[in-house]
């Protein structure tokens, strides 16, 4: 995952914590430096950035590297209930195939750290775990984590019990692969060119128990939701405000600016709302500092900046510049012309 700052459910730190919890590690330790308040863990609704529970992996690995099979341990803890829509949506699906197409194509809506890719030849249905842009301390648990955890939706949500028909790390391998053996169904290949595992490709097509087409609907539409209200960058009012600052002519009504970062009107207005601005202020203070411009530059009259600013009367131009500066358009652009 390149974008560190994409938002997330806090309920994956709060497994971790419980996690470290057992190793006697308390809350404390695992949250230090993440920015991360140890109330938020009990609300199911708060969301944090990626780069926070990236750093609470880090103070759970400095903790317990002697832990053997670390990031197997935490994997298996993902249940499919731990990624609410998104693994209510895959475990509808009517086939392992749909539920795997759905399932990358929401890809952002999980906890993994890891980029995934998959391929299918006459045998299997490979994913292959791309890790170079993760941090050196952590890669190793977060392939760990993020391939058992997928393992896991398949064996639990999915209704499959099968070992995986290939399993490879790049790491050397441990000393004690106990867990490895025990939580991933098989013993692993270590020192592999990737990292990778592959689920058998008969049972690609093969009906899923709990599908349901009324309950693939209704979580994809959450899903879509979700992923629109998390791709908003995090400073939403600077975004807007880029944007506004690009527009020559009438400003955008909030729908066609919504439109523009692929949300809801009601999510722009909600994260707006988190920085305490409206988007009627934005366009206001779009408009003040346009104005300025084009009448100190001196080559529009007074009415053709209205029009620019997509006023479709010069008087209400006039009464809202004198408000801003306490004099007329006209006076201002004598005063300050270049």
């Amino acid at each position: 995952m390149s974008n560190w700052r994409m938002p997330r459910s806090i309920t994956s730190a709060h497994l971790l914590t419980r996690l470290a919890g057992e190793y006697d590690v308390p809350p404390a330790r695992c949250l230090h430096g993440t920015g991360i308040d140890e109330a938020a863990l009990e609300n199911p609704h708060a969301e944090i950035e990626s780069v926070q529970e990236l750093a609470l992996i880090h103070n759970l690995v400095s903790e317990l590297d002697e832990v053997p099979g670390l990031g197997v341990i935490a994997g298996d803890r993902y249940h499919l209930s731990t990624y609410g829509f998104w693994g209510f949506a895959v475990s509808s699906r009517s086939t392992l195939r749909s539920a795997v197409s759905f399932g990358m194509r929401y890809y952002q809506l999980t906890y993994a750290f890891c980029e995934m890719t998959t391929s299918e030849d006459s045998e299997e249905l490979r994913y292959t775990v791309h890790d170079a842009h993760l941090p050196p301390e952590v890669r190793a648990f977060l392939v760990e984590r993020d391939i058992t955890a997928a393992l896991r939706i398949h064996a639990e949500g999915l209704g499959l019990t099968f070992a995986p028909h290939s399993l490879g790390f790049r790491t050397p391998r441990p000393s004690d692969i106990r867990p490895h053996r025990q939580l991933l169904g098989t013993t692993p290949a270590f020192e592999q060119p990737d990292n990778h595992y592959g689920i058998p490709r008969r049972y690609l097509d093969q009906p899923l128990p709990q599908a349901n087409s009324h309950t693939t609907a209704l979580c994809e539409a959450q899903c879509e939701q979700l992923l629109r209200s998390r791709s908003l960058p995090a400073d939403a009012a600077s975004q807007v405000r880029t944007m506004l600052a690009g527009y020559h002519g009438p400003p955008p009504k909030l729908p066609d600016m919504a439109r523009e970062f692929n949300v809801s009107t009601r999510t722009l207005r909600r994260k707006l709302a988190e920085h305490g601005v409206t988007y009627r202020d934005l366009v206001a203070q779009s408009r003040r500092r346009r104005a300025v411009e084009l009448l100190a530059a001196g080559e529009l009259t007074v009415a053709q900046v209205a029009a620019e600013l997509g006023y479709t009367e010069t008087a209400t131009f006039v009464h809202a510049f004198k408000r801003w500066h306490g004099m007329s358009p006209r006076r201002f652009a004598a005063q300050h012309r270049r």
